[in-house]
């Protein structure tokens, strides 16, 4: 899997959470970078997330503890290529079927490449 993003200091957020997501929680690429991203950063002192990306719970009980939690635009224009068992060489591009659910102004296509 190779995995990349345009966004400064959110780069390591983006390419770290897809990651995760694919290895650990065993989400499909497409999934992965589909799903809500967090972002934390020593300056400024606050939690950036995108909708829906904490439970209301889990939201509580940062703030509780002192967190300052702020919305934000969707975090990273993540890519992604994964050759999976039958040899297929995927190409997500993501915000394309993120962003025509959340952000109407990007027009970018999603891509499959087949070996």
């Amino acid at each position: 899997m190779v995995v990349g993003t345009p966004g400064g200091s959110t780069i390591i957020t983006s390419v770290f959470q897809v990651i995760v997501n694919v290895i650990d929680f065993k989400m499909s690429v497409f999934d992965a970078i589909q799903n809500s991203r967090f972002h934390h950063q020593w300056k400024p002192d606050q939690i950036y997330v995108e909708s829906g990306c904490l439970q209301p719970n889990v939201r509580m009980v940062l703030e509780s503890l002192g967190h300052k939690i702020k919305e934000r635009d969707p975090i990273g224009r993540v890519e992604a290529i994964l050759v999976d068992k039958t040899g297929c060489y995927l190409l997500l591009r993501i915000p394309e079927v993120m962003m025509m659910q959340r952000d109407i102004k990007r027009d970018d296509k999603v891509g499959l490449l087949f070996k």
